[in-house]
């Protein structure tokens, strides 16, 4: 199976420049927890994890959403696949890297994701 049968394509995703309060609206209202964060040519520069930012902040002990954008908060070493790599390799690669969303894309754009949960859903037994 490759990679382009199983991401989601349909990314929500933000630009540096968004507000983080913005960002908690997206991951409230859309159901998520992991925001790309690309530059104006759709090219994948860090993201944006609900729980790197909770813990990064005092949201949780507060309830104050800061100030700041996602550039501030957004961890930058993301791991980016190809829609034509082999699903097996994207699960050793979560394995390996500990990452809960990999990128995925294509001449260097965004064109998708795979979460952790989606590989949990293919590999795990039905039952």
């Amino acid at each position: 199976m490759k990679v382009y049968q199983l991401m989601t394509r349909e990314v929500i995703s933000v630009l540096p420049d968004t507000p983080i309060r913005e960002i908690m609206m997206l991951f409230d209202r859309c159901h998520i927890h992991n925001l790309p964060v690309v530059d104006a040519d759709e090219q994948v520069i860090g993201v944006v994890s609900h729980f790197y930012l909770a813990a990064c902040t005092d949201i949780l002990a507060g309830g104050v959403v800061p100030e700041g954008t996602a550039a501030d908060v957004m961890e930058r070493g993301v791991v980016c696949i190809h829609e034509d790599d082999d699903i097996s390799d994207v699960a050793w690669t979560v394995a390996h890297t500990g990452a809960d969303m990999l990128a995925v894309v294509r001449e260097d754009r965004l064109v998708g994701v795979i979460s952790r949960s989606d590989l949990i859903r293919l590999y795990a037994p039905a039952g």
